[in-house]
């Protein structure tokens, strides 16, 4: 099956003039040549004859709209419609003609759509639910998968693969032995560009899952503690160094399990050393000034004044 632009646009004019908003046929090929990143029909439809362009918009599964451009495009053709409505009209076009294109707003919107369906995958994959079943966890606490792509400066027509490493924090069971609580994922991200904002299927898929074994750290290995006690808090406040002050003074209480053999963690009561700024920023990521971390946190951390 064959979808183009006049399918879109024909859509358009009849659904505006049943909004009683009427837009012309013509003016509606105009409007979604811009949403699509083109100045004029004839520059979409050039980039379509030199390969740069999707000819079937069947083959198309992502579309980042070009707001700014469909904006002065409708003000060009001298539309007076509220342009919020025509915007929403061109959206419904798309859900009527193209249904199986899903409509980005912004670029970011789009990346933020890819990261979220890596991690999503990460979560289901069976390589991965293999070596989370090897630690003694109680739920998944985060999914971290990284994807830093600049998706406007990929090749048109040319499908690409982008590796992607990212890890699983599993929440610990403090009634289990301890085993281990992140996996590490690798894999690669597979996307096509088919013209200025459209593109193909894509997908991201697992190549290695591991579940980190090196938690207790290696005997043999006598380096130093590779961070400071503040850096350790900065890190886990999005603080800078300096902004941590007495924060780095906090008493900590051990966590252990039922038995009282096994680490589960450390609680950080920070309600008596937070200055009121430090505490609006620890509430707004943590919704509380107790923090509970993982019993891998001080594992890398040297006081202050090492090695004195």
């Amino acid at each position: 099956m064959t979808i183009g632009l006049s399918d879109l646009a024909h859509s358009l004019r009849k659904s505006s003039s049943a909004a009683s908003m009427p837009i012309s046929l013509g003016h509606a090929h105009q409007i979604f040549a811009a949403t699509l990143g083109y100045k004029s029909l004839a520059s979409y439809q050039a980039g379509q004859t030199q390969n740069l362009e999707a000819k079937n918009l069947a083959d198309v599964q992502h579309a980042v709209l070009d707001y700014d451009l469909f904006s002065k495009r409708v003000g060009e053709l001298g539309i007076s419609h509220d342009i919020e409505q025509v915007a929403n009209l061109v959206v419904s076009a798309f859900q009527d003609r193209a249904s199986h294109i899903q409509v980005h707003a912004t670029w970011s919107h789009f990346e933020g759509y890819l990261r979220e369906q890596s991690e999503l995958t990460a979560n289901d994959d069976g390589q991965v639910n293999s070596e989370m079943a090897i630690a003694n966890y109680d739920g998944v606490d985060e999914i971290y998968m990284p994807l830093e792509i600049d998706l406007q400066k990929l090749a048109i027509g040319t499908p690409i693969s982008i590796d992607l490493s990212g890890k699983i924090t599993l929440g610990i069971d403090p009634e289990r032995p301890y085993s281990g609580h992140i996996v590490n994922v690798e894999g690669t991200v597979e996307i096509h560009r088919l013209g200025q904002r459209v593109f193909g299927s894509s997908g991201f898929q697992v190549s290695n899952a591991s579940l980190d074994m090196d938690w207790d750290g290696d005997p043999d290995n006598d380096k130093p503690p590779m961070i400071s006690t503040t850096q350790a808090y900065a890190d886990l406040f999005g603080f800078e160094p300096d902004e941590v002050g007495n924060l780095a003074d906090v008493e900590v209480q051990e966590n252990t399990s039922s038995t009282g053999e096994i680490t589960t963690g450390y609680t950080l009561d920070f309600t008596d050393l937070a200055t009121p700024e430090q505490a609006t920023k620890i509430l707004e990521k943590f919704g509380s000034l107790i923090v509970k971390v993982d019993p891998l946190f001080f594992q890398n951390v040297r006081d202050d004044d090492w090695p004195n």
